[in-house]
């Protein structure tokens, strides 16, 4: 008699450990998945599609995800003709095969990249009304009680997280010559004087020209060339190149090259 209760508690547990169990599952299955980029070959050569009208389809579900062509690749690139990019489902590259598609009206699925430029200092991308981030390409001078050297240019700040939260600092009050994501180099010698770009001593990266610049439902592309200055010459050839793709539920992929051609004779060191 008294085995009774106990069984039945213990079927209880099982029931509720089976439920949890499903429940699990179910919240796994139900969680969007993990997108990544793909390049791939146009079909075709001297297209005039808009990528705003350029989808893939899937041969096996039937679904529609938007595609970009790449400006960027048909005018710096002639080798590899004309590329268009898509973000696809992790799971679909091993299972999938696609279709290429013009479409009659825009595929409205997701919120386009686009570069704001304030024709100043600054090019500010957004996806949709979502700030990503801010380059400044021009000189932004000190806040009050910051010395005047600390005028700094060619950084990102702020870039910000999915919620809008800013992820950067700048000018931080404790070390004045942080600067958002940047790049330099602490110790320059040149003729036996050195150099510091790291604390902004004695050299500066200046924006010189914008070589590429597209927006689009997949992704967004810039492409700058600097210089590395002293007071009384250019020291070095910087080409940044940016590319930012469209958000999902996990975060948002940035990649980011540095190409340097030294025009002097420079040791770079600590």
């Amino acid at each position: 008699m008294n085995c009774k209760p106990a069984l039945a508690i213990l079927l209880g547990l099982l029931l509720l450990s089976n439920c949890a169990q499903m429940q699990s599952v179910q919240t796994t299955l139900s969680e969007p998945e993990l997108t990544v980029p793909v390049l791939f070959d146009m079909p075709f050569a001297g297209s005039t599609v808009s990528s705003q009208q350029l989808t893939l389809l899937t041969q096996g579900t039937g679904q529609l995800f938007p595609a970009q062509i790449s400006v960027t690749n048909q005018k710096l690139d002639g080798k590899h003709g004309i590329l268009a990019s898509a973000l696809l489902p992790l799971s679909l590259l091993r299972e999938e095969s696609f279709t290429l598609r013009q479409t009659a009206q825009p595929l409205v699925k997701t919120s386009a990249l686009q570069w704001d430029d304030d024709g100043q200092t600054t090019l500010t991308l957004h996806e949709g009304s979502r700030e990503i981030f801010s380059y400044h390409y021009g000189n932004i001078t000190p806040p009050k009680g910051v010395p005047a050297h600390r005028t700094r240019s060619s950084y990102f700040h702020p870039i910000r997280g999915l919620d809008g939260e800013s992820l950067t600092q700048d000018y931080p009050a404790d070390h004045h010559h942080h600067r958002g994501l940047y790049h330099a180099w602490p110790g320059i010698f040149l003729d036996n004087q050195r150099f510091d770009m790291w604390h902004i001593v004695g050299i500066w990266t200046r924006y010189e020209r914008t070589l590429a610049q597209e927006e689009g439902p997949v992704f967004a592309n810039l492409i700058l060339q600097n210089g590395w200055y002293t007071s009384d010459r250019k020291v070095m050839d910087e080409v940044m190149n940016v590319t930012v793709w469209h958000s999902d539920h996990q975060g948002q992929a940035i990649d980011l090259q540095y190409t340097w051609t030294p025009l002097e004779k420079i040791h770079l060191g600590p």
